[in-house]
């Protein structure tokens, strides 16, 4: 939401106003949908340090004296809310209808969410699906469609659109997708380095269940073929033994994949401050994307400094 108003104010809005104000929280709602249902696919246990939504209602299933399929029930229960929120985050962006660029906004979030999908279906499929051959310039591209293009670049353009429907800088999108190349990489490196307390979701979860991360894929250029093949039924089964997660830290540690996957993230981060320079525009527009690109770049510093995991 904090993207969304961003983005108005920069194409000359006033981030007080009610329609943006609605709009930027849809969004909010929008995300919150997708990650109940994410959680639900990936049967994660924690989110934002706290139970997950399906976990919260199995255990007042539990309470209400409820003994068989709770763990399925819940889980239903779990996606009608999420379509619940789905609806209400429509309604709330739909309300700036009235705005000039009210459905270029929507559009904007719309197309968005349709790469969302994309990338939401080839990561469940992992690497025993159409992902299996990517080049690197197409995995970066499913890295962006998974959750940096939805997360960071559609929302500001959209904020922008609310204001000028003619559309935003080519500069400002760049930006959005160099940023969110960088906070999905941030995303998966987490993935393998912060507590389950820290960082609100499950450890491992993206390597355990086999999913299309950058962790994973700079560990499948690093493995030879026959390396590959020797880990890979370990990876995607939802748990993992003592003696894999111990074999995999190893292998992470010997070809120094969090130093690269860092240095991945400051090349997408200093390309976008390049953009950011170049797109000349208001100084508030300028001072809020520098923030974001500081925000990540303390995150980077924080995860650079974590012991390794062991």
């Amino acid at each position: 939401p904090q993207l969304v108003l961003l983005g108005y104010l920069g194409a000359g809005g006033d981030v007080a106003a009610p329609a943006v104000r609605g709009f930027a929280a849809g969004v909010e709602l929008l995300h919150l949908f997708a990650v109940i249902h994410d959680d639900v696919m990936d049967h994660g246990t924690v989110r934002r340090g706290a139970p997950s939504v399906h976990r919260v209602i199995q255990r007042g299933l539990s309470r209400a004296g409820q003994r068989r399929g709770r763990a399925e029930r819940a889980a239903h229960l779990a996606v009608v809310l999420g379509d619940l929120l789905h609806t209400r985050a429509v309604a709330l962006m739909a309300g700036a209808a009235g705005e000039p660029g009210g459905a270029a906004a929507l559009a904007t979030i719309q197309r968005a969410s349709a790469r969302a999908a994309v990338g939401q279906f080839l990561d469940l499929q992992g690497w025993d699906g159409p992902a299996a051959g990517l080049s690197p310039r197409d995995f970066r591209r499913v890295l962006l469609n998974k959750g940096g293009h939805h997360s960071i670049t559609a929302p500001l353009l959209a904020g922008w659109r609310l204001m000028a429907p003619e559309g935003p800088p080519a500069e400002l999108e760049a930006w959005g997708d160099h940023v969110g190349l960088a906070f999905q990489g941030l995303d998966d490196l987490q993935d393998v380095l912060s507590d389950p307390e820290e960082l609100g979701k499950d450890s491992m979860q993206d390597l355990r269940e086999g999913r299309l991360s950058l962790v994973s894929y700079m560990l499948r250029e690093a493995l030879g073929e026959a390396e590959w093949e020797a880990l890979s039924p370990s990876l995607g089964r939802g748990v993992m033994a003592a003696e894999d997660r111990m074999r995999l830290s190893m292998l992470i540690e010997r070809y120094r994949l969090i130093d690269r996957g860092l240095a991945l993230v400051g090349e997408e981060l200093d390309a976008a401050a390049r953009w950011r320079v170049r797109l000349d525009r208001s100084p508030d527009l300028a001072a809020g994307m520098a923030g974001v690109e500081q925000r990540l770049r303390r995150l980077a510093r924080s995860l650079g400094n974590k012991p390794r995991p062991r």
